[in-house]
């Protein structure tokens, strides 16, 4: 389904039809169907498209193409091939860099920049959290700790458990001495040591 949305302006293409010069582009809104069978929706794409004067044959290029995609990226809520390209390009890293530095694979990224295939949802968002740079130095160090052997778990936020048991390695009581040095890290016990040392506190 085409609708005209503005004016027309003659073509150099020539017809892949019949060869004729007298081609006519035209931008116009085409809807589609995208989806399986049982769950289609009807996508709409601004995309130019040529009409010969000589045979009256219809067809677009591959900037129609690159509209459709464009369209069926926005409806899956995923980045645009341009939008992934200027990402990777933000990072001021080569496509080789960049697949280093995220664990993608070369053929994908070069796939999702021309716009043969979409981005899964996983991959989509990781893309989008390298707009900021930050992220993509926390990689970088990443990155560098894995190949110097020194990448150990970190927490992002201070953990309150360990807070708390990191200075209880014992508990005096009036039955002796409890000792947590094997079980500090546990919450349960940090939390009940934590407690009988509040109780003691208050009784002297």
């Amino acid at each position: 389904m085409y609708q005209d949305t503005n004016v027309t302006h003659d073509s150099r293409e020539l017809c892949v039809e019949c060869g004729g010069a007298r081609l006519i582009e035209r931008m116009r809104e085409q809807s589609f169907a995208y989806g399986p069978p049982n769950d289609q929706v009807i996508l709409a794409a601004s995309m130019p498209v040529f009409t010969c004067e000589d045979c009256g044959y219809e067809y677009f290029d591959e900037r129609g193409e690159a509209a459709r995609h464009e369209a069926v990226c926005r409806h899956l809520g995923v980045q645009t091939p341009e939008e992934v390209r200027k990402t990777r390009e933000g990072t001021g890293l080569t496509r080789v860099e960049f697949c280093q530095l995220t664990g993608f694979g070369s053929a994908s990224l070069q796939r999702w920049e021309s716009g043969m295939v979409v981005p899964n949802a996983s991959s989509d968002r990781l893309i989008f959290l390298l707009r900021y740079p930050d992220n993509v130095e926390r990689l970088r160090k990443r990155a560098t700790a894995i190949a110097q052997g020194l990448l150990q778990f970190q927490s992002a936020s201070a953990d309150p458990v360990a807070r708390i048991s990191a200075g209880i390695p014992e508990v005096h009581t009036r039955r002796g001495i409890k000792r947590f040095e094997r079980f500090a890290d546990r919450p349960r016990i940090a939390f009940q040591a934590a407690s009988w040392n509040l109780r003691r506190s208050q009784c002297m």
